[in-house]
């Protein structure tokens, strides 16, 4: 079974990002923002990433996305959502915790309380 998520899934090009910060809506919690908008293919969600250096070293930035990544890649009506995604990690996520599994879980946390956020409003 593949572990990666798809380019399918993936926000990859200038304009997918750029068609997100026009107009799009925004669920924020406590260190993770998602900004986010009917899907521009249809009804395939798609995601993209925004972590800063000021987050931490490289493999503290690439252990975060893969979590993200891991989390949309299992959620499978997530998927089938509609809406293109930008998830944006807060800079302070890692200063805050000693350790970094329990900033990991925080971020967890987060992404699935702004998708419950998400789903329950598009249900409505």
């Amino acid at each position: 079974m593949d572990s990666s998520l798809s380019k399918n899934f993936r926000l990859r090009s200038k304009e997918d990002f750029s068609y997100l910060r026009d107009n799009s809506r925004r669920k924020i919690d406590s260190f993770l923002r998602v900004y986010y908008k009917k899907s521009r293919i249809g009804d395939v969600s798609r995601v993209g990433f925004s972590i800063s250096k000021k987050v931490g070293k490289a493999n503290i930035r690439n252990r975060t996305k893969r979590i993200l990544k891991e989390i949309f890649r299992h959620s499978f009506d997530l998927k089938t959502l509609g809406y293109d995604m930008l998830l944006i990690v807060d800079q302070n996520l890692y200063k805050k915790f000693t350790e970094p599994k329990l900033a990991e879980s925080d971020i967890l946390n987060s992404f699935r309380n702004i998708i419950k956020q998400i789903t329950n409003e598009k249900s409505k």
